[in-house]
């Protein structure tokens, strides 16, 4: 406990950008230690709780150490005994015998009767037997008096240890940790960070296997892990534990060892895709905020969130190549690739600090009417067909090239998030315009250019994603048929609609003309 509240100095001075010299691992020092930040305050607090809870226990080991040594010392002693009494036991047998041999001698033979010699054997045997049972007796005494000091020192122990974690709480590793820390949050939070980061690195060498095509690691991950992506301790230490850079080569070394169109390559990769997904979205979301309860673990995981958020913008304009003959993609397919297999919304932050930039550099990248290119040379109907999630008509190889797809399913599950990516000022052109003008009336009739000089226009799913989101973001979550859009005369539709939701047609009848203002 005492290492634990050196690191709790390190980790309250860490969360408030402060800087505190480390003295020793007292507890009293840690208590002078803090800086003025909120997490130092509580961390100060829980300091004294937690030097409280040091002498507790140290009270209670000197207190068992008493009682293990007092047993000790009786068993050291009853050893000593036991062993003269063995002793005392082989030398009455010895004497009965050489009594025995003496009276059985040919020369007493010949000068003392039988019954006379009977007799000295009969008295032989009973002092042997005399002998014997007084050593019996005290054998017994010596082993009561161990019996008794064992009882002591065992009901001393159980008591203490009572007190420390009760009897209760020790079925499994979490209720212990439970107990011991259960008015220690901060506490509390350093073991779950300690214990996610152990988790997140077995986690990530059974994802570098599986994404290489180990399907042992993969049947594994899942089992020991699977639960865990939703878990937003985890999900963060799963994210610094594999880095951006691992993230990518772990898609690419899916996209690259993949057979085209073998049914169990798309499978698997689907599997781990889900997971990979699923935990970057959870570690994204700040609505997933409040499992971090404690002051320390809930400002280091938003510092952490705000970094890596610009981590991946930068990544996301960058472009994967392992060597300059392999393929590649940009950081944005990735990201766009994990959010259509997330199971849960990245949240409205992510979709505004990252989702912006995204926009601005998917916009960047149309030229002459073509849109920008996410990923090259990984074959005609490779990467895409076997790693889409679900297959919509005959375009899930065209859903998975264009990262927009998975920006706007991922974003269709929460009503701030699509709110918030649809209504970004997206810069670029002659000037800035609302993302769902971005949208609908200029990236919807850009080509996107397919392998064999093959194009489709606008969206490869036919707009079904966009429509979904759009409705995320327009409709309140209490009331789907409140609107936040005023109803117009437009008849300017797209030439394609989304078929998936029949509300969607009357809500892209207005959708041209929404604006910042319609979104309060």
């Amino acid at each position: 406990m005492t290492s634990i509240a050196v690191r709790l100095s390190h980790s309250a001075s860490r969360a408030d950008q402060s800087v505190i010299a480390v003295q020793g691992p007292s507890a009293a020092f840690i208590k002078q230690a803090w800086s003025d930040g909120t997490a130092s305050q509580a961390a100060s607090g829980e300091a004294g709780q937690l030097a409280k809870k040091i002498v507790a226990n140290d009270t209670r080991l000197r207190q068992g150490d008493a009682a293990l040594a007092s047993y000790a010392r009786t068993l050291r002693e009853t050893r000593t005994t036991v062993e003269r009494l063995r002793v005392e036991w082989d030398e009455a047998d010895g004497t009965y015998r050489s009594k025995l041999n003496h009276i059985n001698s040919a020369e007493v033979r010949q000068q003392v009767p039988e019954q006379a010699r009977q007799q000295l054997a009969d008295r032989a045997a009973h002092d042997r037997d005399a002998t014997q049972q007084n050593i019996f007796r005290r054998y017994d005494r010596a082993m009561g008096t161990l019996q008794t000091q064992g009882i002591v020192a065992a009901r001393t122990l159980n008591a203490l240890s009572d007190d420390t974690i009760p009897r209760s709480k020790t079925g499994s590793a979490d209720a212990m940790r439970s107990a011991l820390t259960g008015d220690l949050s901060i506490s509390a939070g350093a073991m779950k960070r300690g214990q996610a980061a152990a988790d997140a690195a077995a986690a990530r060498d059974l994802v570098v296997k599986a994404a290489q095509g180990d399907r042992a690691a993969l049947e594994e991950l899942q089992k020991k892990y699977g639960d865990k992506a939703k878990d937003p301790y985890f999900a963060q230490a799963l994210q610094q534990a594999l880095g951006i850079k691992g993230t990518n080569q772990a898609i690419f070394d899916m996209l690259k060892g993949q057979v085209v169109g073998h049914i169990d390559d798309r499978t698997r990769n689907d599997a781990l895709l889900n997971f990979l997904g699923t935990a970057f979205a959870t570690a994204a979301d700040t609505g997933r905020d409040g499992a971090f309860q404690d002051v320390v673990s809930l400002q280091l995981h938003q510092k952490w969130r705000s970094e890596w958020f610009e981590q991946l913008k930068a990544d996301g304009r960058d472009t994967f190549k392992p060597n300059w003959a392999s393929p590649s993609f940009s950081g944005y397919y990735a990201q766009g690739l994990l959010l259509s297999h997330a199971s849960v919304t990245a949240g409205p932050a992510y979709m505004d600090v990252v989702g912006g930039d995204f926009l601005a550099y998917d916009r960047e990248g149309i030229v002459n009417g073509a849109a920008r290119t996410y990923i090259h040379g990984f074959g005609s109907s490779g990467s895409g067909d076997i790693t889409t999630p679900g297959v919509i008509g005959a375009n899930s190889q065209r859903t998975a090239a264009d990262p927009m797809h998975g920006f706007l399913s991922n974003s269709a599950v929460n009503h701030d998030a699509a709110k918030t990516f649809l209504s970004h000022d997206v810069p670029g052109g002659k000037e800035s315009v609302m993302a769902i003008d971005y949208l609908m009336k200029e990236r919807w009739n850009v080509q996107h250019y397919e392998a064999g000089n093959m194009t489709y226009t606008g969206f490869g799913d036919k707009g079904d994603a966009l429509g979904r989101a759009a409705l995320a973001g327009d409709h309140d979550a209490s009331d789907r048929q409140s609107t936040l859009l005023p109803r117009s005369s437009s008849t300017t539709m797209p030439r394609v609609l989304p078929k998936t939701h029949p509300e969607t047609l009357a809500l892209f009848r207005d959708i041209l003309e929404f604006r910042h203002t319609a979104m309060r």
